[in-house]
């Protein structure tokens, strides 16, 4: 459907003047609707809506698309080194090193367990510890351990093509760690499922399960 077009648009940052330029990214079921601008370093979020659905700052065809921004009060509460991380996972997923997109997002998820003092001898161990103490929801120690148990399979060599990482195993991954980010440290809660809320099915995760830690 979007073939063929070309948009422009300012980073919505005030002081930033950065022009940036989409070809082929827009958000869609096959690409993640989150960039970094080039000159400010911001994370921008791509929201697409048709028309008469809320608006939005500039248009193609018969949707409205919307750039929003985290505000600086916002960003200061995730930690430097997590935001840091998460830019190198959109980073890694944008150039198609999808084995990097998995890493990275595993470090995100070990960058929060760290952070909120969570105790264990294994990374497993510790998400649990903080589902118990009732520090993280429910939902965001499953989606952490489905983002863990991913990493492992991306940062231990295995010869079977069944264990592969996708493409698709890489978006889940970096749409479901940037969201439980900021559950976490912004407290805005998802109203669905992560996995489903970016178009992908929810992955039977039984070749996963042989990583044990």
């Amino acid at each position: 459907m979007f073939q063929g077009f070309d948009l422009s648009f300012r980073c919505p940052k005030f002081e930033c003047r950065a022009l940036l330029r989409l070809d082929s990214a827009l958000p869609s079921r096959a690409s993640f609707p989150v960039i970094i601008c080039p000159e400010c370093d911001r994370l921008l979020e791509l929201h697409v809506g048709r028309s008469g659905g809320g608006g939005g700052i500039f248009r193609y065809e018969s949707f409205n698309f919307q750039v929003r921004t985290i505000e600086d009060s916002s960003l200061a509460k995730i930690p430097e080194e997590i935001l840091r991380t998460i830019k190198e996972a959109i980073r890694c997923f944008t150039s198609n090193s999808y084995y990097g997109t998995v890493a990275m997002c595993r470090r995100i998820v070990e960058g929060i367990v760290v952070s909120k003092g969570a105790g264990g001898r294994n990374l497993k161990e510790k998400i649990d510890n903080l589902g118990n103490r009732k520090l993280i929801s429910e939902r965001v120690a499953m989606h952490d351990h489905y983002v863990r148990s991913l990493g492992n399979i991306a940062c231990h060599f295995d010869s079977i093509r069944e264990q592969e990482i996708t493409r698709d195993d890489a978006l889940v991954c970096v749409s479901t760690a940037y969201e439980v980010t900021k559950e976490v440290f912004l407290e805005i809660e998802n109203a669905v499922d992560v996995r489903e809320s970016y178009g992908i099915e929810s992955f039977v995760d039984n070749r996963a399960k042989r990583v044990k830690n």
